[in-house]
């Protein structure tokens, strides 16, 4: 056999111990171990020479007596014996199937798809073709020209290499409702970017906003406080502020809303009942300093 497996990490754990020469000598008594496909005969001397080791018969002894087992003036290597006979398996199998006109076909497999090489067949092997077949040597391009560099035309935004064409994809701009001004529904557009919006869903908006005295109010309202649906309902004063409160305020601001709602309340109380006017003036007087720290903070 002209070849067999080697595995540098097994060899070296096995003969990290051995000493130059009798590293050499054990891989020349392999190497003819597997060369003649049987066990080693011999004495020690008589392989030394065969190695041309014939100076260090010594390191050929001490290599013979660690790896190899003698028998009947014979060293046999139990490793090289399992690879021998692995080897010589398959050269049978390869041997019969060539008696045979070759190794079996595998199953399913069809020869009409596959096509042998040849040649001189112009259809499989197409003959170089320059870029510029006019000039020759330095000044010819070198890169061959591809088929699909020859007879392509370019394809539209909107076909494909199948020939299939795709839809266009769909601009919420273009389904602007027709009571919104155009720069609230392209603020609002912007908005839902990340989320997209399709064209069933701008016909929803439409539909909620329609009839709506004040549509750019409801998508400013949304868009303010971060929300991606509208609520028409939230806007219903003409000046276009907020039925009621979002939530947002701050603490400053809850308090100078809680002072503008009493205030409203004891007016409110003392147009109708005039005997509590002077409980209202006191009320004032305690207040007043409380109200001008909180509007210099705001």
């Amino acid at each position: 056999m002209n070849f067999y497996p080697f595995h540098p990490g097994d060899y070296m754990l096995r003969t990290a111990h051995l000493d130059p020469l009798e590293d050499v000598a054990y891989r020349r008594l392999i190497d003819l171990y597997y060369i003649n496909e049987q066990r080693l005969e011999g004495t020690p001397e008589q392989l030394a020479r065969v190695i041309r080791m014939k100076a260090h018969v010594e390191e050929v002894a001490a290599v013979l007596a660690e790896f190899f087992v003698a028998s009947d003036n014979s060293w046999m290597h139990g490793h090289c014996e399992e690879v021998i006979e692995q080897y010589q398996v398959k050269a049978k199998l390869a041997s019969d199937n060539g008696k045979r006109g070759g190794r079996p076909k595998k199953a399913g497999a069809n020869p009409e798809t596959t096509q042998p090489f040849a040649e001189n067949n112009p259809t499989l092997n197409p003959p170089f073709q320059s870029a510029n077949p006019e000039k020759s040597g330095r000044e010819a391009n070198q890169e061959p020209i591809t088929n699909n560099q020859i007879d392509q035309k370019p394809l539209s935004p909107t076909s494909s290499a199948t020939g299939t064409s795709k839809p266009p994809k769909f601009n919420p701009l273009t389904a602007k409702p027709a009571n919104v001004s155009a720069d609230a529904w392209a603020d609002w557009c912007a908005h839902r970017k990340k989320s997209g919006m399709t064209e069933k869903a701008c016909e929803l908006i439409a539909k909620k906003l329609a009839g709506h005295h004040d549509p750019d109010a409801v998508l400013h309202h949304s868009i303010e406080n971060g929300w991606t649906r509208l609520l028409p309902e939230h806007i219903t004063h003409e000046n276009g502020t907020p039925a009621r409160a979002t939530g947002r305020l701050s603490a400053v601001d809850q308090v100078k809303q809680a002072i503008a709602e009493r205030e409203a309340r004891s007016i409110r109380e003392v147009a109708t009942n005039p005997n509590r006017q002077a409980l209202a003036e006191n009320d004032r007087d305690v207040r007043a300093p409380l109200d001008g720290e909180f509007r210099h903070v705001g």
